[in-house]
């Protein structure tokens, strides 16, 4: 999507028309200049913004712990339906066993994104899903021996 929107959008408004009607467009660049901006982005400077992203040590720090935590919830998600047809039940049988869990994560996850918004704390609520989710790893890890 953001290929998209950098394909047609990164000019301005005035030249957004495939998004925009030309009254819209009319009315955002009006918008725009009472607010201050510029109509037209400057090339050179979005070009040397690129390249900082690019050299910064934050974005691949950001792509690492990205990766940290992404792995975990899609390997058992993936995953969970085999490790459950494995205990003897049919694929069929396996996979509606899933959707509970799941289910109930989803409405945990909307929940606490909701509130998290809504009081500004997300990184509290950030850190209480890791330290639930190390909890529950361990209690797994004890359980297993």
């Amino acid at each position: 999507m953001a290929l998209v929107i950098a394909l047609f959008m990164t000019h301005g408004p005035g030249n957004a028309r495939f998004f925009f009607t030309p009254e819209e467009r009319e009315f955002e660049i009006e918008r725009l200049k009472s607010e201050g901006s510029a109509n037209q982005i400057d090339s050179n400077l979005a070009k040397s913004q690129v390249k900082l992203a690019f050299i910064d040590i934050l974005t691949y720090s950001y792509l690492i712990i990205f990766l940290i935590t992404g792995i975990p919830f899609h390997a058992l998600t993936f995953y969970l339906p085999t490790l459950v047809s494995q205990l003897g039940y049919n694929n069929i049988q396996a996979q509606l066993m899933v959707v509970p869990p799941l289910v109930i994560s989803t409405i945990f996850m909307i929940i606490c994104s909701w509130y998290s918004d809504k009081h500004q704390i997300k990184a509290n609520i950030a850190w209480f899903g890791y330290t639930l989710s190390i909890i529950s790893l361990v209690g797994l890890l004890v359980a297993s021996r």
